[in-house]
């Protein structure tokens, strides 16, 4: 399932209950090409591996972005403790999203 965050706060909030556990989140934005062939890519992999990914839009959640230095969309990110523990810039193909979130 997909998950869209809506505002910095919301962003943080998300990552404050999810502390103890591993959150995914896409980094995207409504102007970016890639970003909208990278979807249903993204879509399809969390219904098949039952993930949930976080979609936050650069041009929303603008101070997140920046705190965790999202420097290219799309970006798919892994955090742990609220701290950004692994990146990948790119659309990547089902296969390597899954292997990226294992």
């Amino acid at each position: 399932m997909i998950v869209k965050i809506e505002s910095d706060e919301q962003a943080e909030k998300l990552l404050a209950e999810n502390k103890d556990k591993k959150t995914v989140v896409c980094f995207s934005a409504s102007w970016c090409a890639p970003c909208r062939v990278y979807a249903p890519i993204l879509e399809k992999v969390s219904n098949e591996q039952e993930v949930t990914i976080y979609k936050i839009d650069i041009d929303e959640c603008t101070e997140f972005s920046l705190k965790h230095k999202i420097r290219s969309v799309p970006t798919l990110s892994i955090f742990s403790n609220e701290k950004n523990t692994n990146s990948c810039s790119g659309v990547l193909k089902p296969d390597e999203v899954v292997a990226y979130l294992k």
